[in-house]
């Protein structure tokens, strides 16, 4: 019977594989798995630069503290930084044909790609999880208190005029 944080091992070492099998490095929008292993969507083998396995490698690292989660972090970002253009990064029409690149950087590229992997390869006093709640686009919020909200903008707080 496997722990949990096994499971999540061995769930994102899927998804990280999914990855290192391209001549890109770079997985496919969308791969089916199953107990055979894994097949991908021939119709989809482009890649948008996504966050979510790069998320994943930023919490395990920061739960575990097992360094297979930044060596798998230093591999993708060698893949992200092989798709930087003269003005951004590009996704790619096809993961297994990486110079076939595509005008396009989602925004979300920077705003949690880019976030994730700095704060995978960063000290934890970059950010203090046990303070914040990152949003869906990695934002971190502040956590409220259980007493009640008590956020502040600026030295002190200020009441809304009336």
């Amino acid at each position: 019977h496997l722990s949990e944080l096994a499971v999540a091992h061995k769930v994102l070492q899927t998804c990280v594989h999914m990855y290192f099998r391209t001549a890109s490095d770079l997985a496919p929008e969308i791969t089916r798995f199953n107990a055979w292993g894994l097949r991908d969507d021939e119709g989809s083998m482009h890649n948008i630069l996504r966050p979510e396995t790069v998320e994943s490698l930023f919490v395990m690292w920061r739960t575990t503290k097992s360094q297979v989660y930044r060596n798998w972090g230093q591999r993708l970002l060698c893949a992200f930084s092989r798709t930087k253009t003269a003005y951004g990064f590009a996704s790619l029409h096809n993961v297994n044909s990486p110079s076939r690149r595509r005008d396009d950087m989602a925004s979300f590229f920077v705003a949690e790609t880019v976030k994730y992997l700095f704060l995978l390869f960063a000290g934890d006093e970059a950010l203090a999880m046990q303070d914040v709640v990152l949003n869906t686009e990695a934002h971190p919020m502040p956590r409220a208190s259980a007493s009640g909200l008590t956020w502040r903008c600026g030295p002190k707080a200020t009441k809304a005029p009336a």
